[in-house]
């Protein structure tokens, strides 16, 4: 499997996961039952499903006044957000290498789409007539 798809994989996955965890949740939380963890929840959101987990919260409206657990989620995504953002810039892409580098811009391609290719360099040409 490409770098690409196993990280479009694992995140559709860990998204779907987390996800149904916090519609489980809900539905406990409405008959009585017993709850699933703030920090597990707070950690799937942390491992990639943080998407899964914005959308479980408006769909759901479930965990969305909920203090401090509203403020940590917005801070893992905030986090992700920021780590997507240097790991899509350009000196980082080149200092890292090999399968690392790979993974990076998978994750990359798969939560913001394609990078524009870069410009081809033009040949230097050197002497008269040029």
């Amino acid at each position: 499997m490409t770098a690409p798809a196993f990280a479009a994989a694992w995140l559709l996955a860990i998204n779907l996961l987390t996800y149904a965890a916090f519609a489980l949740d809900k539905h406990r939380a409405r008959n009585a039952g017993w709850r699933i963890r703030e920090s597990a929840l707070l950690w799937l959101s942390f491992l990639g499903g943080s998407a899964g987990a914005l959308l479980a919260r408006k769909h759901l409206r479930h965990k969305t006044v909920k203090e401090p657990f509203r403020t940590r989620l917005y801070l893992i995504v905030a986090v992700q957000g920021v780590a997507i953002l240097l790991a899509m810039s350009s000196p980082l892409r080149r200092s890292l290498a090999g399968p690392a580098a790979d993974l990076v811009e998978a994750a990359g391609t798969a939560l913001l789409g394609p990078a524009t290719p870069e410009a081809p360099a033009l040949p230097r040409r050197f002497g008269p007539g040029s």
